[in-house]
């Protein structure tokens, strides 16, 4: 089955993870001064990328230079792109 941007979904995890390897091994040390905590969106394609300050800023930088790209989405600085807290346990007592 084609993903939405007809490729095979084998070709494009295979070009997310190439993304995922160039932030990784190349990027993260060049953006981690200037822009840790923001949000990069690099094009498994052609490994351009745009960094915002959250992830549509930078996917719509990104779409200025690549119409459609595969991509992969960090958080610099981070090892999540999304930190959603659980809820803490209230416990109820019965103060009667």
């Amino acid at each position: 089955m084609p993903t939405q941007q007809g490729l095979p979904v084998e070709e494009e995890k295979r070009l997310v993870e190439r993304a995922k390897r160039f932030y990784e091994d190349e990027l993260i040390d060049q953006l981690i001064d200037d822009h840790k905590g923001n949000i990069v969106v690099i094009d498994g394609y052609t490994l351009q990328y745009a960094v915002g300050m959250n992830e549509s800023g930078a996917r719509e930088e990104l779409l200025k230079h690549t119409p459609k790209p595969v991509t992969y989405t960090a958080r610099v600085g981070s090892d999540y792109l999304y930190y959603v807290p659980l809820p803490s346990t209230v416990l109820y007592g019965d103060d009667e």
